[in-house]
């Protein structure tokens, strides 16, 4: 397997397998001058890569996502638009106060503030959505939207 000349197809089953399969793949797909049994190798080793992303990694992001709370979700967003706690006043809060009191857990997402978020910092409303309110009231924040 190692060799890529006499390389083998398998099943990924490992971090490590994938690892390999992903330089390999970044190898073929930077060659310039594939040929056809590049071209081969090229489009098995992306099945394979893809069928473990499906399997293996996605799943892991989706639960390391379910476990982020709504204040992880706009922390991620600011950092991604590289905002600070003053750039969401009048979005989560009418004073700097306010939206640190929000940021640090001290007063809960209203409504309005969750919709609001959503909307600017494009996080969808599920992950705003704490996990005691969408039991409660998820329904209402679509009708709401």
């Amino acid at each position: 397997m190692k060799d890529q000349q006499h390389f083998e197809y398998k099943k990924i089953t490992n971090d490590q397998d994938y690892q390999y399969y992903s330089h390999v793949f970044s190898l073929l797909m930077d060659n310039e001058n594939r040929n056809n049994d590049d071209d081969n190798k090229f489009d098995v080793l992306s099945i394979l890569l893809q069928e473990y992303q499906n399997r293996v990694i996605e799943p892991e992001l989706e639960l390391m996502m379910d476990e982020m709370t709504p204040i992880d979700w706009i922390e991620g967003a600011m950092d991604n638009l590289d905002l600070k706690q003053k750039d969401l006043i009048g979005i989560i809060g009418s004073n700097k106060g306010r939206v640190s009191e929000v940021m640090n857990g001290k007063r809960p997402l209203s409504a309005s503030m969750i919709i609001k978020t959503s909307q600017v910092l494009n996080i969808p409303l599920e992950r705003l959505i704490g996990k005691d309110m969408k039991q409660k009231n998820a329904n209402k924040f679509y009708e709401l939207a």
